[in-house]
């Protein structure tokens, strides 16, 4: 391929927008890394460098508004010509028109879509949505030049979820708890608590508690653990397929997080909790690949007893359960990130026409 060409990426997180952005366009770094290529980050403030610099990479802060990404155009234009740059994944709710539009008119910007907020002025437009056919993207008159990286065969998950195998089991006892970086509406430990008493679950189960870098209820999850000696704890977790491969029930917000339990065919019972994750938990839910308790914000107390009768009759029918694990693992092969990676790689090795 030549000089390792770099491709720039544009992502934040904070405790507002959590994580599941770096995360996923790090999924795609590291296949770009893998290919020979070169990747740098590109981000508003100090909160996702930690996550970059850990995983290898090199990061650029503009200490900027990730709010409002407008107020950084001419800054990172400025940006763009000092280093040249030929090619950036943007990956941000927080993008306008405008925004795009003066970013196009120095560098090949490709973007990952999952809400259609506008017709979106770029050369690349990734939708790995369970659910992307209902923005029927053709009829908004895009030009030629866009090219369209559309479907579930372009999920960018990890290295780490390809080609696994989940087995059969006639006895489910090791639940998964994930409810992204944040857990702004303390899901997860009111969730822990409810399973903790007896009259729930008598004893029949372990927990398997993630805990993100932002949750605020860390320490009330850990000394619920040293009460009880079915919870673990994780926090900074490395080896996420490796879990969810031990586990045999998942609980789950919405997110990418999702198709990585979708690639480990680990039955999940999901919710959301922002308003970008209805549509995609519906799709999960309408092509019975996931159960449902809908947007858990509505009545918070009345979605965790509903998580916890779902558990209960996954437990009680393990048949039904696997039937789940297979339909999961036929939507989702774990090789999305290679192939967005393929396809930046091959647009700087063409000189971006």
């Amino acid at each position: 391929m030549g000089c390792n060409p770099i491709i720039y990426i544009r992502v934040d997180a904070n405790k507002e927008i959590a994580t599941g952005h770096v995360m996923r366009t790090l999924a795609i770094a590291k296949q770009i890394k893998r290919l020979g290529g070169i990747c740098k980050f590109i981000v508003a403030d100090e909160y996702a460098k930690p996550i970059i610099l850990n995983n290898g990479f090199e990061v650029i802060c503009l200490n900027s508004n990730w709010s409002n990404l407008d107020e950084e155009i001419i800054q990172m234009q400025q940006f763009i010509e000092k280093e040249q740059i030929k090619i950036i994944l943007v990956d941000s709710y927080f993008v306008t028109k405008k925004y795009l539009e003066h970013l196009k008119e120095k560098v090949f910007v490709a973007y990952i879509d999952d809400l259609n907020l506008f017709k979106y002025p770029v050369h690349l437009l990734i939708n790995y949505s369970a659910y992307y056919e209902m923005f029927k993207y053709e009829t908004l008159n895009y030009n030629q030049e866009t090219k369209f990286l559309l479907g579930c065969d372009y999920i960018p998950l990890r290295e780490e979820f390809k080609d696994l195998v989940r087995e059969k089991k006639d006895y489910l006892t090791n639940i998964l708890i994930t409810t992204g970086g944040t857990d702004a509406y303390h899901i997860t430990y009111r969730l822990a608590k409810c399973l903790c008493r007896k009259e729930v679950l008598n004893n029949r189960v372990n927990l398997h508690i993630v805990v993100g870098r932002f949750n605020q209820d860390l320490n009330k999850i850990k000394k619920l653990a040293e009460e009880y000696s079915g919870i673990k704890v994780y926090q900074d977790i490395s080896y996420m397929s490796q879990l969810m491969m031990e586990c045999d029930i998942a609980v789950s917000a919405g997110g990418t997080t999702l198709f990585e339990l979708c690639a480990c065919g680990l039955p999940t019972i999901c919710f959301a909790i922002a308003d970008n994750q209805l549509m995609g938990i519906k799709a999960l839910a309408d092509k019975k690949l996931m159960y449902t308790v809908g947007d858990i914000r509505d009545d918070i107390e009345s979605g965790i007893q509903k998580i916890v009768h779902q558990i209960n009759d996954f437990i009680e029918h393990p048949t039904r359960c696997y039937e789940y694990s297979i339909r999961m693992q036929k939507l989702v092969d774990g090789k999305g990130a290679e192939r967005i990676a393929e396809c930046l790689l091959d647009k700087v090795k063409n000189d971006i026409d």
